[in-house]
């Protein structure tokens, strides 16, 4: 049987950027690992950490979920003390006793592992896979430590990319400035802005019910799925003239009851009638919708009514479209579309304010970090089903 080949990127992630999921991605496209442990440090010793652990941890798992061989992992942030590379590679390789261990770092970082926890005793654990410097450099300097570090049992693997050079600092200080950087990816930033991380002004209304809410209840995909459309929905509702905020909080909710049991939602809709039609309480797709306005009225506290009508009818061009004319899950929708005029107004009283769910270009640049992608490729949709069409993603009530 083939030995596993295992990478681990570390780093206090404070907060994930594009840099390191170009990083990553290009560590896994080079073809030496099967997957990639983000590994988001605990207690550096070097060095503290600006956002707390637990909006680190959910902007990673937002973050990874544009690859499935990225695989976030709590190793070192759930670790007492200070975290040091030793006691990581020590701690996988007891996890994974038959899987070839690589450790992913930049060029800069090599001239610094003399100075690493037990360093001589790191060197044999792992293989280094090294990511170039921006101007792909490797000055004298470089090449004797490499050589001195090789000779004492270290083995280094040179990555092919070109690095995507973003400073940390900058984005904290752009984000205090209430800018929202370019530089993280889409469900990371949108994460910032709703929780107003590292001084952003103007978080969401009850965000850390609402986050903590959706990421306990969603999958990684869809959360970050739900974070992507609510930024989108904002976007789009600035462009048409629509109210921002209430179709960003549309956004971030609309699929807040997607993983409750059929049973569940079917209990959900009789006890405060709902809906009696039968091909509606038959469909996943169709009744997570109508339960989940109820679900964000109930559980999540909302009580726009514009937002709960968006999410109710975020599969219907308005209320008066019968079921037949919904797009269906993995059908793109024939009827519907006519509902809007050239204006974008429906013939009832709903404006869209979210015309293409963000995953639907994914083929060709990954709608949760923005990253281009050479091919279109499955694997890069990771858990987001609706990676490869377009949907429609809600309505509020306009004056």
């Amino acid at each position: 049987m083939e030995r596993q080949r295992i990478g681990i990127l570390g780093g206090t992630f404070d907060p994930v950027h594009n840099g390191h999921l170009r990083m990553g991605l290009s560590v896994l496209d080079s073809g030496y690992l099967d997957r990639l442990l983000v590994m988001p440090s605990g207690l550096p010793p070097h060095k503290t950490c600006s956002a707390p652990n637990e909006d680190r941890w959910k902007m990673i798992v937002s973050a990874c979920a544009c690859d499935d061989r990225l695989v976030p992992s709590r190793m070192e942030l759930d670790r007492s003390g200070s975290t040091y590379t030793f006691d990581t590679l020590t701690s996988v390789r007891h996890e994974y006793p038959k899987a070839d261990l690589f450790y992913v770092i930049g060029a800069d970082t090599l001239m610094q592992l003399r100075n690493w926890h037990r360093s001589d005793e790191v060197l044999p654990l792992c293989t280094f896979l090294i990511c170039p410097r921006e101007d792909g450099s490797r000055p004298a300097e470089y090449l004797s430590e490499l050589k001195r570090l090789s000779a004492k049992g270290g083995r280094f693997l040179d990555i092919p990319m070109k690095p995507l050079t973003v400073s940390s600092t900058a984005i904290r200080a752009a984000l205090s400035a209430g800018i929202l950087p370019d530089a993280l990816p889409v469900p990371v930033r949108e994460y910032c802005r709703c929780k107003g991380l590292y001084g952003y002004p103007g978080r969401l209304d009850r965000a850390d019910l609402w986050i903590e809410q959706l990421f306990s209840s969603l999958k990684p995909g869809r959360f970050a799925h739900s974070l992507s459309v609510a930024e989108t929905a904002r976007k789009l509702a600035e462009i048409h003239g629509a109210d921002p905020l209430r179709a960003e909080q549309a956004g971030l909710l609309h699929d807040c009851a997607k993983y409750i049991p059929m049973a569940e939602m079917r209990h959900i809709a009789a006890i405060h009638h709902l809906t009696d039609d039968p091909a509606i309480l038959e469909s996943g797709a169709l009744l997570h919708s109508i339960v989940g306005a109820q679900v964000a009225e109930d559980r999540y506290g909302m009580t726009d009514s514009a937002v709960l009508e968006a999410i109710r009818y975020q599969y219907r061009m308005c209320r008066d479209v019968p079921p037949r004319n919904v797009r269906l899950p993995g059908r793109l929708n024939r009827t519907a579309p006519q509902q809007l005029s050239a204006s974008g107004k429906s013939p009832g009283p709903f404006r869209t304010v979210a015309g293409t769910c963000p995953s639907a270009f994914a083929g060709r640049h990954c709608s949760i970090c923005g990253i281009p992608r050479k091919v279109p490729s499955s694997a890069h949709a990771g858990n987001n089903p609706m990676a490869q069409r377009p949907g429609r993603i809600g309505f509020v009530k306009m004056p």
